[in-house]
């Protein structure tokens, strides 16, 4: 297309200084025209050439969006404002705690059973003791015991009987260095029903007997028979162990 114009620009302004004699200028005109119009015919694409597709929008390209609605915040929803009551809000009644229940201690409000050993501090000696009680005898198997031991012992007094006892201590731990004499320090008293502290019955007991016991340290065990006369049938059954001045203190046990 350039040199087609080219050629035109050549041509015309030689025919219109009146240069040699050239052919008709309408003929040129048209040869021209005919050969611009052949040249943009080839440069056209043909009828068969496959046309370049072009991109049609989606229906989701142009679709409007579907506004939303708002999400409400935090303030947009009321609070909801619980009105006082007149109703007074109970207060639980603490439950106190149940009280362990303690074992017996030895006392004479607590005492011990026959059995398990209770300690005692004596004060003479200062040997520290452990006592136990491990049988009770009574009435006429105690008074046939009695008179088989030593025939020269009397029988109870009237309303009274025998009772025996068969006494154990342990000489657990001395302070003093002195030796524990069970006939001399073992102080053991019966309380009848009638609140009297009875003491031994004064007659030889069966063997082994605690009066014959032999003197013992620290680490040694002296143990025998005990006698006590009391009322017949009295159901007190308290024994005292090394009573304190005016009957303080002391280890109990319940013969029951």
């Amino acid at each position: 297309m350039k040199k087609i114009l080219a050629f035109l620009i050549l041509i015309l302004p030689i025919a219109a200084c009146g240069g040699p004699p050239t052919p008709d200028i309408s003929a040129v005109h048209t040869q021209a025209a005919e050969i611009i119009y052949a040249t943009q015919t080839a440069s056209a694409p043909k009828a068969t050439d496959t046309p370049t597709a072009t991109a049609t929008p989606s229906p989701t390209d142009t679709a409007t969006p579907t506004l939303l609605p708002p999400t409400p915040t935090a303030t947009d929803t009321p609070i909801p404002t619980v009105a006082p009551t007149d109703t007074p809000i109970s207060t639980p009644t603490p439950v106190p705690p149940t009280p362990t229940p303690k074992g017996p201690d030895g006392t004479r409000q607590s005492p011990l059973p026959m059995g398990p050993e209770g300690t005692i501090y004596d004060d003479d000696t200062g040997a520290t003791l452990g006592v136990t009680i491990t049988q009770m005898v009574r009435g006429d198997e105690a008074w046939q015991r009695i008179q088989a031991a030593n025939m020269f012992n009397d029988p109870p007094s009237a309303g009274n009987e025998y009772m025996l006892i068969y006494v154990v201590i342990h000489y657990l731990k001395a302070t003093g260095g002195k030796t524990y004499t069970a006939w001399l320090d073992a102080d053991i008293e019966y309380l009848d029903s009638g609140g009297r502290l009875l003491s031994s019955a004064g007659v030889v007991e069966p063997e082994p007997s605690l009066r014959d016991a032999p003197d013992i340290y620290e680490g040694g065990t002296a143990e025998g028979w005990y006698s006590f006369e009391v009322p017949a049938g009295d159901n007190s059954l308290l024994v005292a162990f090394d009573l304190g001045y005016r009957g303080q203190g002391g280890l109990w046990f319940t013969l029951e």
